[in-house]
Parts: structure tokens; sequence; C-alpha cells
């Protein structure tokens, strides 16, 4: 799927057509979809395509004038609705040439929708780098979000082993436990890759769009730590 925001009157609104300055959210798209984007944009293919691959990893990358951010992002797990703990992680690529941003993912994520809910008027695509470094915060929160309810949940699990030990509650908490590692892993990726983005010399960044970066630099790292945290005093429990 395929929808295009342009900024009009002061807000991102949906739009039929290509644009100089827009935002292109790609999920799951079509070959016939990503075949015009190229068509529009000339990033590179690959571009568009590694952040399809569920097993790519977290990376920065500039080619013909176009950035490419790669981050692990997260998401609940639809196809596993009756899990404690049904959350999972997906790249997410975010492609920023001339005044325009393409985010690119293999399925929904709630990244994207949050971010449109708060930055609809707040931040036009032609601003690529506060644009993609405030997407990128928004992913740090949600982070933090789904691990604070894993960790609610984790509380009620061990107070019901308070009451009665049960094979039920204990394989609960290893699968909590896995969840935890799926996250410090990829939070620890995604750490490295937006250090590499600081750091790139291809990236001309002022000193407000080099602090929203940094903010989201911010929000990962809690959440590893916290993430790293909860895994560590859970590993003990088990």
């Amino acid at each position: 799927m395929m929808t295009i925001y342009k900024w009009e009157n002061g807000g991102l609104k949906e739009a039929s057509e290509f644009a100089s300055s827009c935002w292109i959210n790609l999920v799951d798209p079509t070959t016939t979809e990503l075949e015009a984007v190229l068509t529009h944009s000339n990033v590179p293919r690959d571009f568009l395509t590694d952040p399809l691959d569920v097993g790519e990893r977290p990376r920065f990358d500039y080619e013909d004038d176009a950035s490419l951010i790669i981050v692990h992002v997260p998401r609940p797990d639809e196809d596993d609705g009756d899990s404690v703990a049904p959350y999972r992680t997906v790249p997410l690529g975010i492609i920023l040439f001339g005044q325009s941003v393409i985010t690119v993912c293999s399925a929904a994520t709630p990244v994207t929708t949050a971010f449109l809910d708060q930055i609809r008027r707040v931040c036009p695509p032609s601003d690529t780098y506060r644009f993609a470094f405030r997407l990128l915060w928004h992913a740090g929160v949600l982070f933090l979000r789904y691990i604070n309810e894993i960790h609610s949940r984790t509380a009620t699990l061990e107070d019901e082993l308070h009451e009665s030990i049960s094979n039920e509650a204990l394989m609960k908490l290893f699968q909590i436990e896995k969840t935890l590692v799926y996250f410090t892993t990829s939070l620890k990726a995604d750490t490295i890759a937006l250090a590499r983005a600081n750091t790139a010399r291809q990236l001309t960044l002022s000193e407000d769009d080099r602090d929203f970066l940094e903010d989201a630099m911010v929000e990962y790292q809690q959440a590893l730590e916290t993430a790293t945290i909860h895994a560590n005093i859970l590993n003990g429990t088990l």
C-alpha cells in the first residue's frame, strides 16, 4: 500500500499524486508502487527493497544524494493475539531525497500512524532531517511504552507464581524473556545505526537538526537500558 502526504495550509494532507515535497509511506508495497516511487525519486532501488527484508540489519547509507536509515521498530504481533507479550520488531527504512521523505516497511506499524497524528501540523516533509528524526523519536517512545507494558504483565505473572507455580505461567515468562531479547538486540543495532548517522559527513545538519537526532538517540538508549534491566531481572527470577 502506498500513501502520499503533501503539506498544505500548515498540515499534512493525503494526496493522490507525487509532488516535489511530500511524504511517501510504503507498507508492503506492490511492484507497481515500487516502480512508481523509483521513477519519481530516482533513489537507488535497494534503498526501497532492503527494508522489506525482515532480516535486514539497522544501518545508515548514502548514495546518489539520497540518505537511508534503517532501524528496527516495534509492532504488535497480530498473528499471536493471545500471547502474553505479542510484540515483534520489523525493519523500517527512512529515505531522504530532495525535499521529500520515503518510509518503507514490510508490515503496518504504529510508529508511522502515531507519528502522523503527532506531526500532522508540526513539520513539513521539506524539513527532511527534522521530519525523519522526529519519526525516529516516536519509534523510541513506542519501544519504551511496550517495554513498560511487558513489565506490568511480568509483575502480574510473578504474583500468580507466588500463589502457585504453574507451567503455563512459567512458559509465559519465558515468552516475555524472548521478547525482551528481541528488543534489546534490535535496540543495540538501532543505537549503532543512529550514531553512524550522527557522525556521517554526508549529512549537513544544523544545530537544531542535530538536537532532534540526539533526542531520538536518547530515547533509544533509554529503551535499551530499560529492556536490559527488565531482561536481567526476569532471567534471575526464572
